[in-house]
């Protein structure tokens, strides 16, 4: 009786090993045609070195890679802010000398060389930056009016950002709720976001809605 048991422990063994390793060689029957980063990575890490197919792979995941990163810098640079040295044009407020036109352009001018790489490079990291616990992320605001604003951003941190005419411009802050605010060529935007995840804001020239008032029926976000 023992000696049955024994035979029939060994036959279920080998079955599920046979069965295991069919499962493996269907799952890797395509290794040499397929781009998953991950599969290939995974044949790697389960494979010797050894292998013919081994130095092959290998040097197909790093080129996968690279042509991944490459891809991610491309996307990061889209959301790097234009340089800022731009003239300021006339039509940026009714009162062209008023306090925050001149706060425009002290913002504009702070924007130097230096300091737009260090932003350069604090965005890549972000964009770069796979960790969903990450505390930071990327907000980018496209200004497509015809008048160059401010838009200042409220939370557990303050910040004033200038954004041209027709231009763009990008920060990494820390996740949380905010409040934006600006002029929009002399009219009142507010919204408030709760910002946990890359966003893109799109504010264009205001609309006259009715009577009662004017609201910017061009803002969007995007995530």
């Amino acid at each position: 009786m023992k000696k049955i048991s024994f035979l029939v422990l060994f036959f279920t063994i080998s079955y599920s090993l046979q069965s295991c390793k069919t499962e493996s060689n269907s799952k890797y029957a395509h290794i040499l045609e397929t781009k998953d980063i991950s599969l290939i990575e995974n044949y790697l890490q389960n494979s010797k070195k050894n292998d013919p197919k081994w130095a092959i792979l290998k040097s197909r995941v790093i080129a996968l890679r690279n042509a991944e990163l490459e891809q991610k810098t491309i996307k990061a640079r889209q959301f790097i802010a234009k340089p800022t040295f731009t003239d300021i044009p006339k039509n940026f407020s009714k009162n062209p000398t008023s306090s925050e036109s001149e706060e425009f352009k002290k913002l504009m001018t702070e924007n130097t060389s230096s300091e737009h790489q260090k932003k350069t490079v604090k965005l890549l990291n972000a964009m770069f930056d796979q960790d969903i616990t990450s505390k930071e992320t990327i907000l980018m605001i496209q200004n497509k009016s015809d008048c160059n604003m401010i838009l200042r951003i409220e939370g557990n941190s303050f910040y004033n950002l200038a954004i041209p005419s027709k231009g763009e411009n990008t920060l990494v802050l820390p996740k949380g709720d905010y409040k934006l605010s600006s002029n929009v060529c002399d009219v009142k935007y507010v919204s408030t976001k709760k910002i946990n995840k890359n966003m893109m804001v799109t504010l264009g020239n205001p609309t006259i809605v009715d009577k009662a008032g004017i609201k910017n029926s061009a803002y969007k976000s995007q995530r």
